[in-house]
Parts: structure tokens; C-alpha cells; sequence
């Protein structure tokens, strides 16, 4: 990859920066301003981004956000409000940063630090420093760069930066093992770069990384919800497969996962499949996919819950050990529960893509699932041919076709959003049913419309009287009128 050792600026850029250095020298600043990490990093990668964090050497952030905007007053343009966010370790916020917007742009203003670390502990004790110690206390060598504003250079006070970044490296600026054990997040941080850009961890890092005292120190050190925030980057990102597989030749799966899962090659499989086809997911549910075929390993796994109920282990890992949302957790355990389903659907009822030929009760399992998965209907799709073709990512993909053209084959699309044709007061006049006895009753009236999707309240209402189950309920008459508490599709 070609790198660039001068930054193309946008003039929306470029106009921000100039304003920087007026409001600077109107306030008599001696400041150097410093573009600091991901922002320079992306720029000389050519990738656009928005994430500007500038360094000062010698201001806080809010006396020289209060200077712009001083500045910008006395110039008649509209002065921005500055949120000042103070100091907290616990989200890596070490010192004061004052956060504002300036000609369309955000920009956080922070002081150059150097840090020191306690035993124990991944938060440091922070001071005001040096450009260089600044750079040498960064992750590594790749976000250590700065651009100088009031210069308009690219500075690699490393010494490795642009090299590593030309070269796809990724490589601590101190010696690995201790920058790792100061902070163990930072291995996890190098797997989502590497992930993330198609990087090289260098081979000092490898091994640094691959020590069990890093696992253990991940374990102790960092909270379970930063963990979880560097798995949805990995997850959620450009080749998550990749992240998983170095995950697990670090030996990191148990420590970010709380759980052996192995080496299922299946995550590899689905992902092959999922860019084969055209099925629209979003961040999210392509993230809960990934979880969902990397957790297959436990799918039928259960461990204890609240109130002495049980839910899966894929889910409670989840919760527990990454601090997702509830809504994932439980949308992983739905598609562990619908995917052997479906794939008794694929492998018993479909024989070609139309969906055309299949026996009406698996057409109803076939709507069952999509009643359990609503909108992720589709991932289901995937991880039951997955189940069917674990090792062929086409033999995956075709059988997700198959499934998808099945539900619009059958007429079930959307069929967690349909009405009952006959509601419970419905069937309680029209059988003679209790209360209490409503519930099977409308289970399967649920079951005769996803196999009959265009069936009026008149037919499930004739149908509902030829069934000998409820015989002792059923009057010897003709049906009664479709009436109150009937919906005519």
C-alpha cells in the first residue's frame, strides 16, 4: 500500500485548520497544534474520515476552545457551544478534553501526555508532555503519527510509522509485552487493526500477545464491556473471520469470550456464503450473524437463569462476558433455535429454488421460524444451510436461496405482522370454549394460516368446526355467520 508522507486536506479541512492557528496567534498562544491518531493514520491511507482529535503541547483543551471561539466571535461568526469532558480512566479519558464544532466539523482538543501504570491496574497516572512521549505511549506505531498543523508535516517521531503503515505492520512503539501488560486491551485493539486493514501483527507483538499472562491480565484488568466494544469492531467490520481466526492462534477466545468454542471453521464458512448472496443486512444483524455462527459450538447449551429459568449459553455469553445488548443475546438464541428447523425444511420439503414443491407441515415450520426470528428471518436462512453444508460456503449460499424462495413461494413474508383471521372471543362463541382453552385453539389457527396465507375468517372458521379435538365443545350445526370479532383477509 502506497503511502503518502503529505495529507491531501479537504477545504473544509483545510479552513478549520486555518482558523485553529488565527484563533491560536489572536490569543497569543505559543501552541504547536497536532492532528493526533486515527485521523492522520486514515488521511494518509486515503480513507476519508471525520474523527479529528487535535494535541496541544502547552493549553487544556477548554482555554483554547474558549479562544476559538472568541476568535470566531470577533470575525462575526456564530460562536459553538464546548462540552468539556473531565477526566475518567475508566473510558480512557486520562485528562480534560473540550469537544466542539468548527466549520461543519468536530473536533476534540486534548493536551500531549505521557503515562505511567500501576501494578494491577490499565489506567494510568497521566501528565503533561513531550510530542515525543506522546507518540511513545500510543498503542501503536501506525496511530502514533501526527500531523503538525502549523507546519503542514507529517511527523513519525517513532521512527516506524509511515514505514508500518506502507508496509501493513502492526507494532508497539515500546517493547510489546510491556505495553501490553500495561494495558491487555491493546491486544485486543491490534486484532481489530489487523482485521480491519488486512495488517500483519509483527512477530515480537505475536508472540508477546500469544503469552498466557496476557489472556490473564485481559481476564483481571479490563472491564467486560470495553472487551465487548473491541468484539463489535471485530464482528461488526470488514472481515471478521480474520479476527476470530487470530483470536484464537493468540489463544484469546477464552478470555474474551468466557468459553472454549474450539476451532469451528464454520464463522469462515458463513461469511464465504453471506458475500455470495444479496441479502441487505445491516452492521447489526451482520455482527449477531457472526456471533451467531461463532458461538455454534454451545447452540445447545443451556446454563441457569433468573427466577430458576434456563436460557442458552451463546446468549449468557453475550450478556456476560462482551455486555451486549439483551436484544442480541436473544436474537443469537433464536437463530440457534431455528436453524436445525429450517434446515429440516431445506433438506425435507424444497427440491429446487422456486420453493415450489415442499409438504404443508414444514411449510408451517417454515412459518414457525419466521414468527421466532421476525425481521432476521434471513440470517436463519443462512445458518440452516449452514448446518446442512458446514465446509461449502456455495453449497451454503444456494441452500439460503432455496429457503428465502421458499418463504416467498408459500406467501410467508412478513407473517409475523398478520392478524388472526378469528380472534379468541371469535372462537369462544363460535366453540364454546373457556377462557383458559382460547390458547390452543389459536395456536392452531396460527398453524392453518401459515399453510393457507390467503385464508378468509369464513374458511378458518369452517375449518376450526371439522376438527374432532374440540368435538366435546362443538355444536352438530351449520357454522354461524362470520360476525363480531372476525377479520375478513
Amino acid at each position: 500500500m502506497a503511502v503518502s508522507p503529505r495529507l491531501e486536506l479537504t477545504p473544509e479541512e483545510q479552513q478549520l485548520f486555518d482558523t485553529l492557528l488565527a484563533a491560536s496567534k489572536q490569543a497569543g498562544f505559543p501552541t504547536t497544534l497536532r492532528c493526533a491518531g486515527g485521523w492522520v493514520r486514515d488521511k494518509l491511507m486515503g480513507r476519508a474520515s471525520d474523527d479529528i482529535d487535535v494535541a496541544l503541547d502547552d493549553a487544556l483543551g477548554s482555554a483554547f476552545a474558549e479562544a476559538v471561539n472568541g476568535y470566531l466571535a470577533g470575525q462575526g461568526q456564530g460562536v459553538h457551544s464546548v462540552a468539556v469532558i473531565a477526566a475518567n480512566p475508566g473510558q480512557s479519558k486520562h485528562l480534560e478534553t473540550a469537544r466542539m464544532r468548527v466549520n461543519g466539523l468536530w473536533l476534540d482538543l486534548v493536551n500531549l501526555r505521557c503515562e505511567e501504570y500501576a501494578a494491577g491496574s490499565r489506567i494510568p497516572a497521566m501528565r503533561f508532555g513531550t510530542p515525543r512521549q506522546d507518540a511513545e505511549r500510543r498503542d501503536f506505531t501506525i496511530n502514533a503519527l501526527f500531523y503538525n498543523i502549523n507546519s503542514g508535516e507529517v511527523e513519525d517521531l517513532t521512527g516506524r510509522g509511515l514505514a508500518d503503515l506502507e508496509a501493513g505492520v502492526i507494532r508497539t512503539p515500546l517493547p510489546p509485552r510491556q505495553t501490553l501488560l500495561d494495558d491487555p486491551l491493546r491486544a485486543l485493539r491490534a486484532v481489530r487493526f489487523a482485521a480491519r486493514f488486512g495488517f500483519e501483527l509483527e512477530e515480537s507483538l505475536v508472540q508477546a500477545t500469544a503469552h498466557p499472562e496476557i489472556a490473564s491480565a485481559l481476564e483481571q484488568k479490563v472491564s467486560r464491556e470495553r472487551v465487548g466494544t473491541e468484539v463489535d469492531g471485530m464482528l461488526g467490520g470488514p472481515d471478521p473471520v480474520a479476527a476470530l481466526d487470530l483470536l484464537r492462534r493468540l489463544g484469546l477466545m477464552h478470555a474474551v469470550f468466557g468459553h472454549d468454542l474450539g476451532t469451528d471453521g464454520r464463522p469462515g464458512v458463513a461469511w464465504e456464503a453471506l458475500r455470495l448472496l444479496d441479502l441487505g443486512l445491516g452492521r447489526e444483524a451482520r455482527r449477531d450473524l457472526m456471533a451467531a455462527a461463532a458461538l455454534l459450538p454451545v447452540r445447545e447449551e443451556r446454563v441457569p437463569a433468573a427466577k430458576g429459568r434456563h436460557t442458552s449459553l451463546a446468549a449468557s455469553l453475550l450478556r456476560t462476558a462482551l455486555k451486549w445488548p439483551t436484544r442480541s443475546g436473544e436474537r443469537v438464541e433464536a437463530l440457534h433455535a431455528a436453524a436445525p428447523q429450517l434446515l429440516q425444511v431445506l433438506q425435507e420439503g424444497l427440491r429446487g429454488e422456486d420453493g415450489s414443491v415442499g409438504k404443508e407441515s414444514l411449510q408451517v415450520t417454515l412459518g414457525r421460524c419466521l414468527l421466532a426470528l421476525k425481521d432476521s428471518w434471513r440470517e436463519g436462512c443462512l445458518l440452516g444451510a449452514l448446518l446442512g453444508s458446514p465446509t461449502d460456503p456455495a453449497g451454503t449460499a444456494e441452500g439460503c436461496r432455496s429457503l428465502v424462495a421458499a418463504v416467498g413461494g408459500w406467501g410467508l413474508q412478513g407473517c409475523w405482522e398478520w392478524k388472526p383471521p378469528v380472534n379468541g372471543r371469535r372462537v369462544m362463541a363460535l366453540l364454546g370454549v373457556s377462557g383458559k382453552e382460547v390458547g390452543p385453539v389459536m395456536a392452531a389457527i396460527t398453524d392453518w394460516q401459515l399453510a393457507q396465507p390467503g385464508g378468509s375468517a369464513r374458511e378458518c372458521e369452517a375449518w376450526l368446526l371439522t376438527q374432532t379435538r374440540w368435538a366435546p365443545s362443538v355444536r352438530e350445526a351449520t357454522a354461524p355467520e362470520a360476525g363480531d370479532g372476525s377479520v375478513e383477509k
